[in-house]
């Protein structure tokens, strides 16, 4: 497993492009990945070109799913051609309420470099575990996660 490039966030410390993964206990919401189906108990979302993630702490979309064309600054592709979002789920970190500028786009996701590179703030696990991972949650059974660095 790897997280952030700068380690963990204290709570209530995570900020957008710090470049650290949130402490805490959250959620692990929606499952999304580019295939059209997915053996998972999460609710799952194929990604595709045009879907984003809204990072730009002045939209009204911050910290969420949605489509291009749209007039946001800045963003995260969905659907990326390195890989790392092939299969992924949502970390429900500063989804409710969101509070712009408290970070976005957190997620797990597929390692990069086989682990020998860190994130942006995510947690990123090889394709084989997440997807044994993906395959074992339900989302009838509130799961949850625990980043600490502690």
């Amino acid at each position: 497993m790897v997280i952030g490039r700068n380690g963990f966030a204290g709570a209530h410390e995570k900020r957008e492009g710090d470049g650290k993964t949130p402490s805490g206990v959250y959620p692990i919401g929606l499952a999304f990945g580019k295939e059209d189906r997915l053996r998972t108990g999460l609710f799952y979302r194929q990604t595709m070109e045009d879907d984003i993630w809204v990072d730009d702490v002045t939209a009204v979309e911050y910290n969420r799913w949605a489509k291009l064309p749209t007039g946001v600054l800045s963003y995260e592709k969905m659907h990326r051609a390195d890989g790392l979002y092939d299969l992924g789920a949502v970390i429900e970190y500063n989804t409710d309420p969101v509070v712009p500028g408290y970070g976005s786009a957190i997620f797990i996701h597929i390692w990069r470099d086989h682990g020998r590179k860190p994130t942006a703030g995510c947690v990123a696990l090889d394709a084989g575990r997440l997807r044994l991972l993906l395959e074992w949650l339900r989302s009838d059974m509130n799961p949850r996660i625990v980043l600490s660095g502690q």
